[in-house]
């Protein structure tokens, strides 16, 4: 915590100067200095943004320890590095973008700092062959994938090592239900989703997935959806009767899809505790 208000006050305070004295012999003060914000400025107001936010929601949840506070500080110092970085670059490669533009772009990266490695990236790209060298950030398929899933609460799980949707799809249950203060439901019902994800989607971002999108739109978002759909049995259902797009062209029927997708998901540690929590499991 006493990190976090020395790099608030060391911010505020490059904003905000203090009080200006006249140069007369009374020495009373002539008025609030205000100085003009720059792009790094602007960083630091998105990052304190960002941090007054989540503060206040892992207070009012009764969440808030040491690791928020050390988080939102590291939040700071990224903001106002990759800023500094980003800026020097932008001047380099794209000289004409207006003061406005920059502080835009400033405080947007000060709240989501991360997104500064992306605008890196995508510069790099345009202007030079450097991006082949470059590593990528992304790993597996983020959080935001999940239904019902909020920035703050990304960036709560994120606090507990989860990542991605693979990280999640592991994760350890007891830990998330005894640190996270998120309810216990909410936490099955996203490991589940995140099993069905991992199966369908790989490492890759599942936005574009085909496989996904046809399955999300006859209502089956988790593995316990597609065991319940499988339990119905018979033909009653036709639509497990379609074919569903597997991608590259490659289509086949939906029932041995999803029966595949069950059998894959039995491989998951969690997933005998998510069947046992939602009373859904396959049908012998």
């Amino acid at each position: 915590m006493i990190l976090l208000v020395g790099l608030s006050f060391i911010g505020w305070i490059t904003i905000l100067p203090p009080i200006e004295y006249n140069d007369n012999l009374t020495g009373i003060p002539s008025y609030l200095h205000i100085s003009k914000p720059d792009k790094v400025a602007f960083a630091f107001l998105g990052a304190y943004f960002f941090t007054l936010q989540f503060l206040v929601w892992r207070f009012i949840r009764k969440d808030l320890s040491s690791n928020a506070y050390v988080s939102m500080s590291l939040r700071m110092v990224l903001a106002v590095i990759g800023v500094y970085a980003l800026g020097e670059i932008i001047s380099a490669l794209a000289p004409k973008l207006s003061e406005k533009v920059l502080n835009s772009i400033a405080f947007a990266v000060g709240a989501f700092p991360m997104i500064v490695w992306q605008m890196m990236t995508s510069l790099a790209k345009r202007y030079s062959r450097i991006v082949s060298f470059l590593p990528t950030m992304d790993r597996g398929i983020p959080l935001s994938e999940l239904d019902g899933m909020t920035i703050w609460q990304e960036t709560r799980l994120k606090g507990e090592d989860i990542e991605n949707v693979d990280n999640f799809a592991t994760a350890d249950v007891i830990d998330l239900f005894l640190n996270t203060r998120i309810a216990p439901n909410r936490i099955i019902d996203w490991i589940d989703q995140a099993i069905l994800l991992s199966v369908i989607s790989g490492s890759q971002p599942a936005g574009n997935n085909i496989l996904k999108n046809d399955l999300y739109a006859v209502g089956l978002r988790s593995v316990t959806a597609i065991n319940a759909a499988l339990n119905i049995g018979t033909p009653e259902v036709q639509a497990l009767d379609a074919d569903a797009e597997l991608g590259a062209g490659a289509k086949q029927s939906l029932r041995p899809t999803l029966n595949l997708i069950s059998e894959i998901a039995d491989t998951y540690p969690n997933f005998a505790l998510v069947k046992t929590w939602k009373g859904v499991g396959r049908r012998a």
